[in-house]
């Protein structure tokens, strides 16, 4: 039985957790937390890019689910331990913002960002424009055996063969499943039901959900029932490239939708000035064209600023072209958290006809 209590657990033990402290490492060195989502690779690489550049700063690199991280922030709000929070989709951002959880920075770079991507306050900043896709296991499963479109994916071909991330902790499942209701509702707030009946479909087709991403890797690695996933397009790429996994990748038909992943400096976290000048250095320095080249080509990152030359773009970015499903962006953001809950609470419960 899932007892309220159950689920408040995790939520206290993060509290629970000591906070860094203010001033000084250990070593003398100034202390910068960072919560993160995008994952230890990432993280270590630019934990000991950004330290050896500025070798009084101790980066502690903290890699968390995007749920997780909210929570957090929102626990530790009188006494913040964290400074940068780097990686959350704009609408969880813009709900940190309203709670007042974070700093105003205007970046140096922002001008070359689309306004309608940024905040008007300067509370976070874009980084990332994120599509989501499906994907399959290209040794198990012929490209013609593959969906095509979203809709595929509540044909009774694929009954018991899709895989998910639980979307709760996840920022860009949330994110993904805001945008394919908007979709199928049309941009109507009236006609949000067929939305609904959508994800009933789909999750009625689905054999596992699963808690972190590596689960749903695996599982389209080795499961004999040759499933689909949906995940994003640059950690797909990633993936598959770096530790070699046999994804196929579709670029449903319709459209897909898109995840605006941003970055902030936590509200009050920066308690003295040398640590307040290194999350904003962080911060400049994650986002900057340099990096961003090694985000792209490295890490399948496409960054959301319009000034990156053309020759720096990856091969991946031509190949897997693109165009979001024509959703309104504020209709779906504005909403996300409470078709979430409303995903929760009449879509997961129900039995599923997959085995």
């Amino acid at each position: 039985m899932n007892h309220p209590a159950r689920r408040l657990l995790p939520a206290l033990l993060l509290l629970q957790l000591p906070l860094l402290p203010a001033a000084c490492s250990d070593d003398g060195r100034v202390p910068l937390v960072v919560y993160s989502p995008h994952g230890p690779d990432i993280g270590a690489e630019f934990e000991a890019a950004f330290e050896a550049a500025h070798p009084d700063v101790d980066v502690r690199y903290q890699p968390l689910s995007t749920g997780d991280i909210l929570t957090r922030v929102r626990g530790e709000a009188a006494n913040p331990g964290a400074d940068v929070w780097w990686g959350a989709p704009a609408s969880t951002f813009a709900i940190a913002a309203e709670e007042g959880l974070l700093e105003t920075y205007r970046p140096s770079w922002i001008e070359r960002v689309d306004a309608r991507y940024r905040d008007a306050e300067d509370r976070f900043a874009p980084h990332f424009v994120i599509p989501q896709i499906l994907i399959y296991n290209r040794d198990r499963m012929s490209a013609e055996e593959a969906p095509t479109s979203w809709d595929d994916l509540t044909s009774d071909t694929y009954r018991g063969r899709i895989v998910l991330r639980n979307p709760p902790p996840s920022g860009s499942m949330r994110g993904a499943f805001s945008w394919l209701v908007a979709w199928k509702a049309g941009n109507d707030p009236g006609k949000v039901d067929r939305g609904f009946e959508f994800l009933r479909a789909v999750h009625l087709n689905t054999k596992k959900y699963g808690a972190q991403p590596r689960e749903l890797f695996e599982s389209i690695k080795r499961d004999r029932d040759r499933v689909i996933g949906m995940w994003n397009l640059a950690d797909a790429i990633f993936q598959r490239d770096r530790y070699e996994y046999p994804f196929g990748i579709v670029v449903p038909e319709e459209g897909v939708p898109i995840v605006i992943d941003g970055i902030a400096i936590v509200k009050n976290a920066a308690r003295d000035p040398a640590r307040a000048a290194a999350a904003r250095a962080f911060y400049e320095y994650v986002t900057s064209l340099e990096s961003g080249r090694k985000l792209m080509h490295e890490h399948g990152r496409m960054l959301v600023r319009d000034d990156v030359p053309a020759g720096d773009l990856p091969e991946w970015h031509a190949e897997y072209a693109y165009r979001p499903l024509p959703v309104d962006w504020k209709f779906a953001g504005e909403h996300a958290d409470e078709w979430m809950a409303r995903w929760e609470a009449e879509v997961k419960p129900l039995e599923r006809d997959a085995p």
